[in-house]
């Protein structure tokens, strides 16, 4: 009999909890004008989706879920779902403008990134399911290579270039890895997503910057292909334990 009325109470609980799941609709805009195409990221789904011409998405989530609204030309911006946003008809995004770099700074200061504890698979299943739900045009050649470098974005980077009839000779300032970790990343990283004790991040970070990869994960600049990094020399640095 008990056991019973233990199987029956799993299952109740097992229903409750996916009814509270539900169909978030959103409108994403920038000073109100609505945007296409921002991906649309729940991290503890690791579904992923994007907005319409109309600045619309829908994305199953429940309260809590937290959804990142990513492109190129806006800031990265995170939003917790609260218990009345599940309620409502259509939440409202603003995005926020991306910082335009300025020519011949010097760097002082990297910005410092806050992510949440959040592991590798679910970044990488995050960013395999958004690119396993765009659409593709079958037995018709697009010119599009699958994973390829976007040769557009390319060329209007280079097109900037000659733009200026005086070009400018812009020096790089090297940032050292060990200080780029610290910056970007905080001691919760670490101890929380890495699983490292305190007192080996010190170490960790040095383990990293004797890599070579290093600098080109810094010059990526990407965050997936930076935590891959790290994600992958935390199993290095496990196996000389």
């Amino acid at each position: 009999m008990n056991r019973i009325v233990l199987i029956a109470s799993f299952f109740f609980i097992c229903s409750l909890s996916f009814s509270q799941t539900k169909t978030i609709r959103g409108r994403v805009s920038y000073q109100n004008l609505v945007q296409k195409n921002i991906d649309v990221v729940n991290f503890n789904t690791r579904k992923a989706t994007q907005t319409n011409a109309n600045g619309e998405f829908e994305i199953d989530a429940k309260a809590n879920d937290v959804l990142y609204f990513m492109s190129s030309n806006f800031a990265d911006q995170k939003y917790r779902l609260a218990k009345e946003d599940t309620e409502k008809s259509v939440i409202e995004i603003i995005l926020q403008e991306k910082p335009i770099p300025l020519e011949e700074v010097e760097i002082t200061q990297v910005k410092a990134i806050r992510l949440e504890t959040i592991g590798y698979d679910n970044i990488k299943m995050a960013k395999i399911e958004k690119d396993a739900a765009r659409p593709k045009v079958q037995n018709v050649y697009t010119g599009e290579i699958e994973n390829g470098a976007d040769l557009i974005q390319i060329g209007r980077l280079i097109g900037k270039l000659f733009k200026s009839n005086k070009p400018k000779e812009v020096k790089a300032v090297p940032i050292p890895f060990k200080d780029y970790a610290k910056a970007n990343f905080n001691q919760s990283f670490f101890t929380k997503t890495l699983k490292l004790k305190p007192d080996q991040t010190e170490r960790f970070i040095e383990f990293c910057q004797a890599d070579p990869n290093a600098v080109t994960a810094m010059k990526s600049n990407d965050e997936l292909t930076m935590l891959e990094f790290l994600l992958a020399k935390k199993t290095e640095f496990d196996k000389l334990k």
